[in-house]
């Protein structure tokens, strides 16, 4: 626990650093204190950083490619065409500066974060430049179909042939194998002088179905007598139930925090059956206690299987490791960009949640515009206290739909992410952790588009070229995967990085509850401080698994930091002494 600050001390602290003092406070949430005002400052100019230049703006959006397209001809003239329009925040130069501080441990802010009302007053896009861009874009035909609280996106709707008139581009309908009829721009898109500025990314002008969903089912084997009391250590599939993870990881669930008064964030284009749910926790004597609030997203979710299997893994793995956080569930129809990026800002307006699962990706070449865009909204998410973490992928060192040898997913990639990755698990038959490799197939390596982000430098073995990924991993190997109840009965065991992420997504809010806060200024920047500090640790007392066997293609794991299973897996009680 890190002692409390004086208040002179603060103030120092900022007249050090040259910001003004003004109105607006700071609530500092340094765990296991809670939450307190820092006094009347901040933010009014930060002297010491260069003056924000506009945004560098991308074009609307490349022609998008994958397997299984069928040209079916131009788009019928009034077929609606739905993009979400994201607008860049004011001061983006002291935001940046002030999660650095939020996530540094020699930083009297450390620990501290606006409330979503103080990152709306200050950095929140301009309530002008919104009615600006709203009245550019009702005059090339669109209508404004949602708004929000923060005023980072804004949802507009317009006939195909308004749609392309403004971006200069051509929309057909096409076949997409086994996804039926969509549509997408069959040239390339061109940003319109009238938006230059306002807007920092598009997304929208395609609705196809291109995000993979990391997940894998294992083979179904016999279940043998495991000689735990109480609470069966595998499923009748065979596959492990939450004994396994809780144990083998060392959650705080196994110490008296199930994640109760905290709450878990999923997006997901699917609705998990509650009685699917309910088989699943009796199965293994698992009692919630936590609440789920499911949010439609843009008409809600579909009716595809593969959303319905993913959703349910998702919330299986989230309601009973951590059975006494609520969970809300973004559901949008499907996972087409442009939705995706309204459940992201709908959760950060929202500011219910204090971790979001994501446990899809596409490789971050495949639509640069997007990638950058959930970069944009991680950084609100992470200066008011919520983890957006993801999946890394189930495709290797080469990536989801990734040309050559290799390359990593978005979202994972983004810096504002926790990139969760995979590995395989064995555990004693109490559940202990015995031995970890990492898994084939898990997705890692190194962004062509994010620069390597400030927490990882210095750190051994991280490659300077770009983002590393992952940060850390857990179980994904389908053949050491979850056992699975979906549709009624056991189906599984089943694993891929979809089976990571969300035991990440417990972890988190079963730490918010030890601590009595979220974390602020994201997870990793405090993660790999105290991994650079501490190391892993020996014994019953180590912080970290640290994984030296396997490989994932191109990245072999090895002792310390790799690109296959980043700093390891944790133990999580332990850690948690390290997290602020």
């Amino acid at each position: 626990m890190r002692p409390r600050q004086s208040e002179a001390s603060f103030q120092n602290f900022f007249r050090a650093r040259r910001y003004a003092l003004a109105a607006m406070k700071i609530t500092r949430t340094t765990r296991p204190i809670g939450s307190r005002t820092l006094g009347a400052l901040v933010l009014a100019g930060l002297c010491s950083a260069p003056a924000l230049a506009s945004a560098a703006l991308l074009p609307a959006a490349s022609v998008p490619h994958a397997a299984g397209l069928t040209d079916l001809g131009r788009a019928p003239a009034g077929m609606p065409i739905q993009l979400a329009f994201t607008l860049p925040y004011q001061h983006q130069a002291e935001l940046d500066v002030l999660l650095a501080d939020f996530g540094n441990p020699a930083s009297p802010l450390f620990g501290a974060r606006l409330t979503p009302a103080q990152f709306r007053s200050y950095f929140a896009p301009a309530s002008a430049d919104q009615e600006r861009t709203i009245a550019v874009l009702r005059a090339a035909g669109f209508t404004v179909v949602r708004t929000y609280s923060n005023r980072s996106v804004i949802d507009a709707v317009a006939p195909s042939h308004a749609v392309e008139r403004f971006f200069g581009t051509d929309i057909h309908r096409v076949a997409q194998a086994h996804e039926g009829v969509r549509y997408a721009n069959a040239t390339v898109a061109s940003l319109p002088t009238a938006l230059s500025g306002l807007i920092s990314g598009v997304t929208g002008l395609n609705n196809l179905q291109l995000m993979h969903f990391h997940y894998a089912f294992g083979q179904r084997r016999a279940l043998a007598p495991d000689g735990t009391i109480g609470k069966p250590l595998r499923g009748p599939d065979g596959g492990y139930g939450p004994l396994a993870f809780a144990n083998g990881y060392n959650l705080p669930v196994q110490h008296g925090f199930d994640g109760t008064g905290h709450t878990a964030g999923i997006v997901i284009g699917g609705n998990p059956s509650d009685s699917d749910l309910a088989g699943y926790l009796s199965a293994f004597g698992v009692t919630r206690t936590g609440t789920t609030t499911r949010v439609p997203i843009d008409g809600g979710p579909g009716s595809d299987s593969g959303d319905e299997i993913e959703a349910t893994l998702d919330y299986e793995t989230i309601a009973s490791l951590a059975p006494g956080a609520d969970i809300v569930i973004y559901e949008p129809d499907e996972i087409p960009f442009a939705q995706i990026i309204d459940s992201y800002n709908r959760a950060v307006s929202d500011a219910l949640v204090e971790t979001l699962d994501s446990s899809f990706g596409i490789c971050e070449t495949a639509e640069p515009a997007f990638a950058k865009q959930t970069e944009h909204i991680a950084k609100q998410a992470a200066a008011i206290g919520i983890v957006f973490h993801a999946s890394t992928g189930d495709a290797g060192s080469q990536g989801d739909d990734c040309s050559g040898n290799s390359g990593v997913d978005t979202p994972a990639s983004s810096p504002s992410f926790v990139a969760v990755g995979g590995t395989t698990l064995s555990v004693a038959k109490s559940g202990d952790y015995f031995s970890e490799t990492a898994w084939p197939e898990a997705g890692g390596g190194v962004s062509t588009m994010f620069a390597r982000p400030a927490y990882q430098k210095g750190v051994p073995n991280v490659i300077s070229s770009g983002r590393n990924l992952p940060d850390l991993s857990f179980d994904a190997d389908p053949s050491t995967g979850e056992s699975f109840f979906f549709d009624g009965e056991f189906e599984g065991p089943i694993g891929g990085t979809s089976l990571s992420a969300p035991i990440f997504g417990a972890m988190v809010v079963e730490l918010d509850q030890m601590h009595g806060a979220p974390f602020t200024g994201g997870f990793n920047p405090p993660a790999y401080a105290a991994f650079l500090a501490n190391g892993y640790g020996k014994g019953k007392t180590a912080f970290w698994h640290d994984i030296v066997f396997g490989s994932n293609g191109a990245f072999s794991a090895k002792k310390g930091y790799d690109q296959a299973t980043g700093i390891g897996s944790p133990d999580a009680d332990n850690l948690s002494a390290l997290l602020p």
